[in-house]
């Protein structure tokens, strides 16, 4: 049976991919602490933010998912060796360990986030300017990986909003539903505010185990199936909570980050959750 390590494996997507994986392969997956309740997988405990003992990975190694983020993302500049570490070199130490043990594919989740906002769906072949240390991080990683595609089957994805249970709060639509319910003001700068795709943590996880049949190396956007303005993702939460919404005009026009999801429909096929049909799993 193959062996397919997960890394992140008790994160937002983790939690969906391991189960989702579980009965067609053997899943290592790779976590701070010990074995978490219920995960169906082996358990190997492993601090990301140290140096990588490669002795505590398995020997046969047929794939890779590196989902693991470092929790100092919004730490600049204090927190910016570790995102450095977790972000960057640790899956490029990973890819070549799995180089060695004999991996056929490695998947990387990236982000949305190297984009600039535009007036237009971003395509995987625009310019990434990689506005903030974080995004610039997943940058550098897809930089440093795509060369191991001499070597194995790359898959770059870009994930755009994704949410589900148990987000941290202090991800997007986490902290703009506890600021509904709190009755804050939500500001939308110009109009109805930017545009995006939120996409539900088990579309995600669906993405990347239809990306592991993937031949080659692909860069590949991830969204979910609606392009929804700022209100209108405000209106549907406060639905959901019961409240009326508060809207302020603060912060100017930033641009919409709506992905061009046609590669993704080619080689992953679609998003299904619909942002109303998941928002309660964002209620604190």
């Amino acid at each position: 049976m193959k062996t397919i390590l997960v890394f992140g494996a008790t994160g937002l997507v983790g939690r969906h991919l391991v189960p989702l994986l579980a009965d067609d392969v053997n899943v290592t997956a790779v976590t701070r602490t010990g074995r978490p309740e219920g995960l169906p997988a082996n358990c190997v405990p492993l601090d990301l933010s140290q140096p990588l003992d490669p002795e505590r990975l398995p020997n046969a190694i047929d794939a890779v998912v590196y989902l693991a983020q470092s929790r100092r993302y919004r730490e600049f500049p204090e927190g910016a060796a570790d995102v450095q570490r977790v972000n960057v070199e640790q899956p490029v130490a990973i890819a070549e360990v799995a180089r060695r043990r004999g991996a056929r594919h490695f998947i990387y989740a990236s982000s949305g986030s190297v984009y600039a906002p535009g007036p237009r769906p971003l395509r995987e072949t625009d310019p990434a300017p990689a506005s903030s240390f974080y995004a610039a991080s997943k940058l550098a990683a897809e930089t440093l990986l795509r060369p191991y595609a001499e070597f194995m089957n790359v898959v770059l994805l870009r994930f755009f909003f994704i949410y589900g249970k148990r987000q941290d709060r202090r991800m997007l639509l986490p902290r703009l539903t506890d600021r509904i319910v709190r009755g804050d003001s939500v500001d939308l700068g110009s109009g109805d505010g930017i545009r995006l795709q939120p996409l539900h943590a088990g579309d995600a996880a669906s993405a990347i185990a239809s990306a592991l049949e993937i031949e080659g190396l692909e860069t590949i956007n991830v969204a979910g199936p609606e392009a929804l303005s700022l209100r209108s993702v405000s209106e549907t939460i406060a639905k959901a909570v019961g409240k009326t919404p508060v809207f302020g005009s603060a912060g100017g026009a930033a641009g919409d980050l709506v992905a061009d999801t046609s590669r993704m429909h080619g080689l992953l096929g679609p998003a299904r959750m619909a942002f109303g049909d998941g928002v309660e799993e964002l209620l604190p």
